[in-house]
């Protein structure tokens, strides 16, 4: 009975070993995420800086007979002096009604996701190796 239960322990051990390393590996994939959202608020930054734009008035060739039409209409964000680049751009129905940025919804979007996968791979880990050893306990009883 002692060497099946200090089977089992070295099993409990290394489960939690293992299933510390994708852990480990999915918070730091988190942390990189997280540094990507700046880029979030940035895209959030144009998009103010976009509809602040056109609530001064349509500029000449943005005609709204058609609101579909108008709505999905592409913007480049360097004409209208809200980027330094040619290729960032949006449509002419999000500058009109930018969503409110908020850190929490940044950060649960794609973080979120990541972690809750991070923790079910690492959970599946620790399992499987406590599977094999209360196997392999199982044998070395008999």
């Amino acid at each position: 009975m002692a060497a099946s239960q200090r089977l089992s322990r070295g099993f409990h051990r290394l489960a939690l070993f293992l299933a510390a390393i994708p852990l480990v590996a999915g918070v730091c994939f988190s942390v990189f995420l997280f540094n990507d959202h700046n880029s979030a608020q940035h895209k959030n930054q144009r998009l103010v800086c976009a509809h602040d734009y056109f609530s001064r008035g349509l500029p000449a060739g943005y005609v709204l007979d058609d609101p579909g039409a108008a709505r999905n209409k592409v913007i480049a964000l360097q004409q209208i002096g809200c980027s330094n680049r040619e290729w960032d751009t949006v449509s002419y129905g999000e500058a009109v009604n930018p969503p409110a940025f908020t850190w929490l919804d940044a950060l649960t979007d794609e973080a979120g996701a990541c972690l809750g996968i991070t923790l079910a791979i690492s959970l599946a880990v620790y399992g499987l190796v406590r599977a094999i050893g209360w196997v392999i306990g199982g044998f070395a009883a008999t």
